[in-house]
């Protein structure tokens, strides 16, 4: 999710700042590919969240350079053919006429380097689970954001070096109220190598857009922030992950390491992102995910062994995000049992 610098107190106040651009809140935030936004995550985004099966959270959000995926990487398929598993191309499958599918989604971000982090890449990755129903070659449904996983940000010794990581925990995408998004897509016909697409699926976790393809809020002062995960802080909630050279974040300018860090942030995050791949199987498809949004905001965040985030502290946490510069993805999906649930989205 993020981290990029914009202080202005003074010109040792701006270089300071410089050099923590993309060193605070790692994977919070990010840009819009599709509208270049100042944030970005899955599912939020974000963190998020944000991200989404079709779409997003990531992821997760919503949504790089997938180990196993077909289309452009992993396991490859052959001209539109099937997997390396053997199956040929044009072979029939059984029609379904609803279904349900869990998608892995990976996306390679990449970040300009400061005083106080070196340019970099890492993967995002985004699971979502997906209902789908077919009518004829025509696919509606809905996604929900399973969770995501977001690139270490090592930090430069100037600000007292480490790694910051934020993890989401699991149990926060398995409440009952977790969200669902619409989707729809067309799948050509039932058939392995035959193909299948998705329209940009929109995921919005731990905020409420009225649009949610609307112009990102420049501030997190003007998210609608929503308490996603049920744990009475708004958005939903990450933890800087500790111990093994992981550092939690900064909530003020640090010097040398030394200032108060947030050991909760609270993050509200839009994934967007479309489908391109075939069927690689009678059960499986890969292909390549097109990022569309990925923005995200620190709505609020908790001091370590000490109370709640100051708007200050909030605020400084939110305009640092990472900004990432380049978004590329690939995807895999399989079809599971009618009754899966976002674990079983999460295994694959």
């Amino acid at each position: 999710m993020m981290i990029a610098f914009s202080s202005s107190k003074g010109r040792m106040a701006a270089v300071t700042a410089a050099c923590l651009a993309m060193c605070l809140a790692a994977g919070c935030g990010g840009g819009s590919s599709g509208a270049n936004g100042t944030g970005g995550s899955a599912s939020g985004g974000s963190t998020g969240s944000g991200g989404n099966a079709s779409g997003g959270s990531g992821g997760n959000a919503s949504s790089g350079d997938a180990g196993s995926v077909s289309g452009t990487g992993g396991t490859t398929t052959g001209d539109g053919g099937g997997s390396d598993t053997g199956v040929p191309a044009g072979m029939a499958c059984p029609a379904k006429a609803a279904f349900t599918l869990g998608i892995h989604i990976v996306i390679n971000l990449s970040w300009d380097g400061s005083l106080g982090a070196a340019a970099g890449s890492g993967d995002f990755h985004l699971w979502t689970l997906a209902t789908m129903t077919a009518n004829g070659p025509a696919l509606t449904g809905n996604i929900q954001v399973c969770g995501n996983t977001l690139p270490p940000l090592p930090l430069a010794a100037l600000i007292g070096g480490g790694t910051v990581q934020l993890e989401i925990s699991q149990t926060a995408w398995d409440v009952p109220s977790a969200p669902k998004f619409p989707t729809s897509g067309m799948l050509a016909d039932w058939t392995t190598g035959a193909a299948i697409t998705t329209t940009p699926t929109i995921a919005l976790v731990g905020l409420t857009l009225p649009d949610p393809a609307a112009a990102w809020p420049a501030s997190y002062t003007m998210v609608n922030a929503v308490d996603v995960d049920q744990d009475g802080n708004p958005g939903i909630t990450a933890t800087p992950k500790t111990g093994a050279g992981f550092v939690q974040t900064p909530v003020v300018l640090p010097l040398l390491g030394v200032g108060a860090r947030a050991d909760k942030l609270y993050l509200a995050s839009r994934t967007g992102v479309a489908l391109s791949g075939t069927l690689t199987s009678c059960t499986e498809q890969a292909g390549n995910a097109t990022v569309t949004f990925f923005d995200s905001h620190v709505v609020g965040c908790h001091v370590n062994a000490g109370a709640a985030c100051t708007a200050d502290q909030i605020n400084f946490v939110d305009t640092n995000r990472t900004a990432y510069t380049k978004m590329t993805g690939t995807f895999t999906s399989r079809i599971l049992a009618d009754t899966a649930t976002c674990a079983d989205a999460r295994g694959l």
